[in-house]
């Protein structure tokens, strides 16, 4: 079974803006067999997963770089790739599965030795995200921070992954105190999601940026356009009430 445990860093933990409690961060519940993983089409699977993180958002956001991770899983098994060789196919899929089970010690010299060896292929690309992710969950944002720009620079031409590390270097960029940053990686994201309920979440995210970095009419309108957009997002009923905080907010000023 691919089980995602462990504890999330309470430092990207949204400090309460205004009364309102951000997107919180925690582990995602659910188990996946790879048999379920070979049988679903990959659409279905995320779809899945996307729909239980944002119904049960309490439980399992924001802990959206670690979801990816759990995208990735399903997503590999889908994606045949290039003509990377048969051990560091086996390789990769090995540490993805070790990781998902919590085994980090492991999963992780095994990511860094792909990393190394397989730096042009898409498993070692890969594998710079998992380590990025691995770093930010040991609390290490800066280390985190490089892995995930070398994953990006490594032009790894994985949309879902690339939208995942820019999401997390937004939540980076956000807890180091630099809000604005936070939103144009969040922006990034949204732009590179490809999945509109990851599009949704992103841009809600960059409406919370916004709003700690005290531009509200920014703010507001993203949260404008995620209701035109997102009608029947779960998340929709929160974003009203944001809403209708930031338009007092503003009349206020």
């Amino acid at each position: 079974m691919l089980k995602l445990k462990g504890k999330t860093p309470s430092y990207l933990d949204r400090k309460p803006i205004r009364g309102y409690n951000f997107l919180k961060r925690s582990a995602m519940r659910g188990k996946v067999t790879k048999e379920e993983l070979r049988k679903d089409p990959i659409l279905e699977f995320i779809t899945r997963v996307m729909n239980y993180v944002v119904k049960d958002r309490e439980k399992v956001m924001w802990g959206f770089v670690i979801v990816v991770a759990a995208f990735v899983a399903g997503y590999f098994f889908f994606s045949s790739g290039g003509a990377a060789p048969p051990q560091v196919r086996l390789s990769y899929i090995q540490a993805v599965s070790l990781y998902m089970s919590g085994d980090t010690a492991n999963s992780v010299e095994i990511f860094r030795n792909l990393a190394q060896t397989a730096s042009n292929k898409i498993e070692g690309k890969r594998s710079l995200y998992y380590l990025g992710d691995f770093s930010l969950r040991q609390g290490n944002m800066d280390e985190a921070e490089r892995y995930y720009e070398r994953f990006l620079k490594s032009k790894p031409h994985d949309p879902l992954m690339e939208s995942g590390a820019y999401a997390a270097l937004g939540s980076i960029a956000l807890s180091k105190g630099d809000p604005q940053k936070a939103v144009q990686n969040y922006l990034r994201a949204k732009e590179l999601a490809p999945f509109e309920s990851q599009k949704a979440i992103y841009l809600y995210k960059a409406a919370l940026a916004a709003e700690a970095a005290g531009d509200y009419k920014k703010a507001l309108d993203f949260l404008e356009e995620f209701e035109q957009k997102y009608k029947d997002n779960p998340l929709y009923g929160d974003v009203r009430g944001e809403m209708k905080f930031l338009k007092g907010a503003i009349s206020a000023r």
